[in-house]
């Protein structure tokens, strides 16, 4: 384990706080590993157990009630891939946060899975087990920028992950997949496509916050300019350069 697990770019100026959350870290129970043959949901991280993340965790434990084994081990992976990523401003600033609350993926940041080559794309979309809708069309697709047909991944209870490509992505080198978690899903019943483009205005409205299934997020890979879409170079998407493995269920 090393402080790049965490994201973490100049561990020296956070030595203490990095200290303590590997210690915690080790006290954590994994209950992510098969235990009697089933696949479960990881006990709370630190951040999760904190008064400010226990709120997103407690909601992802609800949902998870009802995922299957590959839906549990999509849940799981996408809180370590978030734990594992960093604001791209304080990577060109070589600084790296500690991003510990892992549920707060289900807050809608866009991740960058920097160096896969668009390999995490394909396997997410060819995973047995998880529900899949393309996000494609005036109605169903997306204002998020793609160079291959978006789709989402439906999880009950906790919204849906939208998936891209992205091969030129200012400030993030070479093809990589894209992640972010929304709020309701375009491909769905009418109430959920109804409130989907609900979400989408409130997106606009915000100045571009990422509207996940539990929350926002600042994390966007948009900015704006007088309430216009004007250019990628000043957005603060996360980037994961350390990428947990995803891996079916023996």
């Amino acid at each position: 384990m090393s402080p790049s697990d965490f994201g973490i770019t100049d561990p020296t100026n956070q030595a203490a706080e990095y200290e303590a959350f590997k210690e915690a870290m080790n006290e954590v129970e994994d209950t992510s590993s098969e235990d009697a043959g089933e696949i479960m949901l990881g006990n709370p991280d630190p951040g999760e157990d904190s008064e400010n993340g226990r709120a997103a965790y407690e909601k992802l434990k609800k949902a998870a009630s009802k995922f299957n084994e590959t839906e549990l081990q999509l849940a799981n992976w996408l809180r370590d891939v978030y734990r594992q990523s960093t604001p791209m401003k304080e990577i060109e600033e070589n600084k790296g946060p500690l991003l510990i609350q892992g549920s707060d993926v289900f807050k809608g940041a866009n991740i960058r899975l920097q160096g896969d080559e668009g390999m995490l794309y394909e396997k997410l979309k060819s995973m047995p087990g998880l529900k899949i809708a393309e996000r494609t069309g005036k109605l169903s697709g997306s204002s998020h920028q793609s160079d291959k047909d978006q789709f989402e991944i439906q999880l009950p209870g906790a919204g849906v992950v939208l998936v891209g490509v992205s091969e030129n992505y200012n400030g993030v080198e070479g093809t990589h997949t894209w992640i972010q978690s929304e709020r309701h899903a375009a491909n769905g019943t009418v109430l959920q496509s109804l409130g989907h483009g609900g979400s989408y205005f409130k997106h606009v409205k915000s100045g571009f916050k990422q509207i996940g299934a539990f929350g926002e997020s600042p994390y966007s890979e948009k900015k704006i300019d007088g309430g216009k879409f004007v250019s990628e170079r000043d957005a603060n998407p996360l980037v994961c350069r350390s990428l947990p493995v995803l891996a079916p269920k023996p």
